[in-house]
């Protein structure tokens, strides 16, 4: 048999046995894995969510039982921008909703439970730019308790943004000129075809709020997909903001 437990905030990794359903008795529980018991306090061991153990239900009979305390695991960031962080996480059985809550601002993103998906995401909304939050992802049940929590999850936002208004000015039957909007912070940029090979790499320009570069070395009347990125590199710091969206560039006939 398989008893599910939530034992409380923050990851809490104790539970008073007395309160377990019935007339459980402690002292007639022997062979605990997962976990140690000091009177009636369970305190479940580092990294399990599963205890076992023997209950002597006399008359000679013994039962082997579990515990167990739910957990939201595997949370993770996919997508970050300078005032967003995309977090997914796996789902928890018995889950009619979940709640990001933001440790560092006290504010919690509530997240829908989706039909025959597995992992969730949700983007986390408002922050600040290249600033560190803690998170926790707690599960409600459809009467609003909670049933399970993750572990805290620390994450940065992006210190450069992601480079935007790709467009195609000119071409000739080996070279395709583009342009693109300056991403604040950033000393550098490369542009990637969809393969992820670099194409070309482009400096600031000034003062210029639009960039310019010519893609060399192409074949004439072919098309190819490609997408930009912008690298801050001052001798302190490395960072890179998201890939643009993908522009498809097309080369003109010789």
């Amino acid at each position: 048999p398989l008893t599910k437990l939530y034992c409380g905030e923050n990851n809490l990794k104790t539970l008073d046995l007395s309160s377990l359903p019935g007339s459980f008795d402690v002292t007639r529980a022997s062979n605990w894995v997962g976990g140690t018991v000091e009177g009636t306090i369970l305190t479940i061991a580092e990294g399990t969510d599963t205890v076992t153990y023997d209950y002597d239900c006399g008359r000679g009979l013994t039962a082997h039982l579990k515990l167990s305390t739910p957990v939201v695991r595997n949370v993770k960031e996919t997508y970050k921008t300078t005032t967003t962080l995309k977090l997914c996480f796996d789902r928890v059985d018995g889950a009619a909703r979940y709640g990001i809550y933001n440790v560092t601002t006290g504010k919690e993103t509530s997240c829908s439970t989706q039909s025959g998906i597995y992992t969730l995401t949700k983007t986390v909304t408002g922050l600040k730019q290249g600033k560190r939050y803690v998170f926790i992802v707690y599960a409600y049940d459809a009467d609003g308790n909670r049933i399970a929590q993750s572990a805290e999850y620390a994450k940065s936002t992006a210190v450069i943004d992601q480079v935007k208004n790709v467009k195609q000015v000119k071409s000739t039957s080996s070279t395709v000129k583009i342009s693109f909007s300056k991403v604040e912070n950033a000393t550098s940029y490369k542009i990637f075809n969809d393969g992820g090979r670099v194409l070309a790499t482009c400096t600031t320009q000034g003062g210029a709020k639009t960039l310019k570069k010519t893609i060399t070395g192409l074949a004439a009347d072919s098309t190819y997909k490609i997408r930009v990125r912008a690298y801050l590199n001052d001798g302190t710091v490395s960072e890179y903001g998201a890939y643009s969206d993908v522009l498809s560039v097309k080369t003109a006939k010789k």
